[in-house]
């Protein structure tokens, strides 16, 4: 059986219980309802010839009288089959409609009076005649086929919920495979975003340790190892706040106003556009309440302008605008396909070395598909003709 599935597994064994709850049932009302049949049908000979027994017994010497009180019996009761025997068990009468059946057909009552037997009988076959079988046969045949019929039904209702839950579960068992992945490959892109600037911290120290060349200039070289440490202190907050939102911050919803939301960003990164001269527009059609939790749409905010600025080029522009409940921030540039389907992958840089210089970690965009994610609002990043799009649906207040 274990090669099949839910549904043959319990259709089968519903069958086979309902089929011996129906056998121990037909075997226990057979039983009981042959004796009570039996017992009825002796008690009715016995009231229909009891009459005809008295009369009997009491000419039982008179032989021709007691044939001619059966003769008339039987003329006033045509329906009824008997027949009367001497002591030699030789008929001295039969009734006029008496047919010579087995002995095992239908029902006799024997009354012996004064070396004399009447036989009366009922010729209606019994429950256990061959009619019968042939009735109860039938009759179990359509009791068995509608509880066929009830076992499919059970077994389908009973499978259904069953295979929800086992693809819920296998749901679940992949999600979880798929996460702890996305966890392992995280871990290792951490450690390896994390060992390489140390490693170059490391040398510089040893080097300006061994008063080697050009490392005896120790603040030149210090600075540079601080530099490294700030770049590491920044990597490290990200991947914690990356951790903190896997499945340890639950969302606080409230109303809030989009657009106080989105000009205090802007105001924040205004300076960083100017000094790579670029236009930083924002419409003024976002004056509209969301259903958000504001520290993580900060959180999106801060790192898709970021993104924007960063990666759009110098006198480029990064222009933020609602459409209907969609708020888009769109900058000039353009990202080839393969990169575009990777950008959200922790530690995923389109140019390396331009990336490292200008200060990026490479998971901004992995704390923007969290955060969003925690909201449950769908986003996405594509290219259009104006440049890279950046948009995601905000819920209504």
């Amino acid at each position: 059986m274990r090669k099949f599935g839910i549904f043959p597994k319990v259709f089968v064994y519903t069958t086979l219980f309902l089929g011996a709850v129906i056998a121990i049932t037909v075997g226990l009302f057979y039983q009981q309802f042959s004796a009570f049949y039996q017992s009825q049908q002796m008690q009715q000979l016995r009231v229909n010839y009891q009459a005809l027994y008295e009369e009997l017994h009491d000419a039982v010497t008179d032989r021709q009288l007691m044939i001619e009180i059966a003769q008339r019996f039987s003329e006033g009761n045509q329906s009824f089959v008997f027949r009367l025997m001497d002591d030699g068990q030789a008929p001295i009468f039969l009734s006029h409609n008496i047919v010579l059946a087995p002995e095992d057909i239908g029902t006799r009552m024997i009354f012996t009076f004064g070396g004399y037997t009447l036989v009366a009988e009922n010729p209606v076959p019994t429950l256990g005649d061959g009619g019968f079988w042939v009735t109860a046969v039938f009759a179990l045949g359509i009791i068995m086929m509608v509880a066929l019929v009830g076992a499919a039904v059970f077994a389908r209702q009973m499978t259904i919920p069953i295979k929800r839950s086992i693809v819920g579960l296998e749901e679940e068992i992949k999600r979880r495979t798929e996460m702890e992945e996305a966890q392992r490959y995280f871990f290792s892109a951490a450690s390896h975003e994390l060992k390489t600037p140390v490693a170059a911290a490391r040398v510089m120290m040893e080097g300006m340790l061994a008063e080697i060349g050009d490392y005896k200039n120790h603040p030149k070289y210090l600075g540079q190892c601080i530099n490294l440490m700030d770049e590491q202190s920044k990597t490290i907050y990200e991947i914690l706040d990356i951790v903190n939102l896997d499945g340890h911050y639950e969302p606080q919803f409230e109303s809030v106003n989009i657009k106080a939301i989105v000009l205090e960003q802007v105001e924040i990164y205004r300076p960083m556009a100017d000094a790579a001269k670029q236009e930083l527009v924002m419409e003024n059609d976002m004056d509209v309440d969301s259903r958000v939790d504001t520290r993580l749409l900060r959180k999106v905010l801060s790192n898709v302008m970021l993104n924007a600025i960063q990666n759009a080029p110098e006198g480029g522009c990064i222009h933020i605008y609602m459409n209907d409940f969609r708020l888009c921030v769109l900058n000039t540039g353009h990202v080839d396909d393969e990169s575009l389907s990777r950008l959200f992958d922790p530690f995923y840089r389109m140019d390396k070395a331009r990336s490292r210089k200008s200060g990026q970690t490479g998971l901004g965009l992995t704390i923007v598909k969290k955060s969003l994610d925690l909201m449950d609002m769908k986003f996405g990043l594509e290219n259009t003709d104006s440049g890279v799009l950046f948009w995601m649906d905000l819920m209504e207040a």
